[in-house]
């Protein structure tokens, strides 16, 4: 489904998504893929939001079109040109839309499967030794949830909310 067939696949994504390299095995992070994609195309916003970037980037590309066009460029390279455009931007608006969201995903798995991961930076909670993260500061009832009461537990003392 949507080029996660493999686990080899995963090879260019976990360059863009550093977190998936902490998971053990291939499969765990091809799990986490399949994971992500049937909740990401789940529902209507979804598609709405890639429909908006599409509309949003047609609209900025048609002065492009319309100046290309007085420029005496034959038709097939002014559509050339353009649809690059379209295509290009609509999936550089995706990657910037939707981006934090899967990163947020990653983390949360994470969380749920027991590594330790500040949901907001991506930071390795496994050494923290109080309720916020040492990179950026955020809240772990935020960041990691469950994590303080296990950090309160092993120092005897109350979590900070």
């Amino acid at each position: 489904m949507f080029g996660y067939d493999r686990p080899k696949k995963t090879e260019n994504i976990e360059k863009a998504i550093p977190e998936l390299s902490r998971y053990a095995t291939p499969e765990e992070r091809l799990a986490v893929l399949k994971a992500w994609n049937r909740y990401f195309f789940r529902g209507w916003k979804r598609w709405v939001g890639m429909a908006l970037s599409g509309v949003i980037v047609t609209l900025i590309m048609l002065p492009a079109w319309t100046w290309l066009s007085r420029k005496g460029l034959p038709p097939v390279v002014v559509g050339g040109i353009c649809g690059g455009i379209v295509g290009g931007g609509s999936v550089a608006l995706l990657q910037i839309f939707y981006r934090q969201q899967m990163l947020r995903f990653i983390r949360d798995d994470m969380n749920r499967n027991g590594l330790p991961i500040c949901r907001e930076c991506g930071y390795d909670l496994r050494s923290a030794q109080d309720c916020r993260c040492p990179e950026c500061g955020r809240s772990l009832f935020e960041a990691a949830p469950g994590l303080c009461s296990i950090l309160a537990q092993k120092s005897g003392s109350h979590p900070e909310e």
